[in-house]
């Protein structure tokens, strides 16, 4: 009797969930799994959007340091202050490809206005830039120096000789300044053929320059020849001992496609070559840098200070030697569209309506050659 009660009871107690209580279950295991569900596509999103502030941040500091340090320098010319010394440029422009005569200049900077289109950008990249973003270009001499031990400048030797060897090839554009810090030459390479040399030509034959002279105050001009440029003479235009051999360093900054990343904005660099016959090449500096506009702090009465802040546009030819700073807005773009809904504004005066995170960086240099 008990063993039978046993069996009944045990029975009743296996027949299972009731629908009401299945249902319940069901409620409970989906609450469970959504609110496990919510907590992943918070973290990814919160982890997307962290990575891309990231992103974000790591470029605009690379990229404003490149473009801080490449802005102060703007104009160095060894010992020698811009304002102060005397520049030859033997190099006759008009006789250079068209598309690089705009990076071989003694002038420090040059702004390029892309309010209305790039079509005022040097010819070599003008087709590249996006087009209501700014451009500038900066002309330096290098880092690297070499020691000037001797200067034979008379015509039919003009040579240099260094107190180590070099590898510039005729075609190469350098700087040279005098060991007083009063003088400043700007030549094409004639030779020697055979490198490494202790000796670098700079003859007004067979290159680009209009005269064997690199040292006076002037440009080429059509009554130059090998012996003379505008009263200045090869024998007595000599460089003493001490001065400095540099390569021109002329880069222009814009903002173009990436390389790495097709579609993605970047800021990109033309460099000019100066080891070897003139040409250039496009570097990318930094991804996700849509916008770049810049605004020129002039010194207009030389007491050292900011006077006026001018758009490249609103600046004459003559006036470039007067700017004694330069400030720079730049927007950085996320790689993705990462907000959840399109998100309105306005950054460096362009109208933005789209999900991605949008940054705008700004900075002002103050060029250390000047002012």
């Amino acid at each position: 009797m008990g063993a039978s009660l046993s069996v009944k009871t045990s029975s009743r107690r296996q027949r299972g969930l009731s629908v009401v209580e299945l249902l319940i279950s069901l409620v409970i295991g989906m609450a469970v799994i959504g609110g496990a569900i919510q907590v992943v596509v918070s973290s990814k999103r919160s982890f997307m959007d962290q990575d891309e502030v990231t992103f974000i941040q790591t470029n605009a500091r690379f990229a404003m340091d490149i473009l801080s340090r490449d802005i102060r320098m703007a104009g160095y010319l060894g010992c020698a202050a811009q304002q102060t010394v005397d520049m030859a440029n033997a190099i006759n422009s008009d006789l250079l490809d068209e598309k690089y005569r705009v990076y071989v200049s003694l002038e420090g900077l040059r702004g390029f206005e892309g309010e209305a289109g790039t079509d005022d950008f040097p010819e070599d990249y003008r087709d590249l830039a996006a087009s209501g973003a700014d451009s500038l270009l900066i002309r330096r001499g290098g880092d690297i120096e070499l020691n000037v031990q001797g200067h034979n400048s008379s015509a039919g030797v003009a040579a240099l000789t260094l107190s180590a060897p070099h590898n510039y090839a005729s075609g190469s554009t350098l700087v040279i300044a005098d060991a007083s810090c009063r003088n400043i030459g700007l030549f094409e390479v004639s030779g020697p053929a055979g490198l490494p040399a202790y000796t670098l030509e700079h003859k007004g034959t067979g290159t680009h320059n209009c005269t064997s002279v690199i040292k006076g105050n002037f440009s080429c001009l059509p009554t130059c020849n090998d012996n003379s440029c505008d009263g200045y003479d090869a024998v007595s235009a000599y460089y003493s001992s001490g001065s400095k051999l540099m390569e021109l360093v002329s880069h222009a900054y814009y903002i173009g496609e990436s390389d790495a990343m097709p579609g993605m904005p970047a800021l990109r660099r033309q460099v000019f070559n100066a080891k070897g016959p003139a040409a250039t090449h496009s570097e990318e500096i930094a991804l996700g840098v849509e916008d770049m506009e810049i605004l020129y702090g002039l010194d207009a009465d030389g007491n050292g200070e900011v006077d006026q802040m001018r758009k490249a546009s609103d600046i004459e030819d003559g006036d470039w030697g007067k700017v004694i700073s330069v400030k720079i807005s730049l927007v950085f773009r996320s790689q993705l569209p990462v907000l959840p809904v399109a998100e309105k504004k306005t950054l460096a005066g362009t109208e933005y309506n789209d999900r991605y995170m949008r940054q705008v960086v700004n900075s002002t240099v103050r060029i250390r050659n000047r002012g």
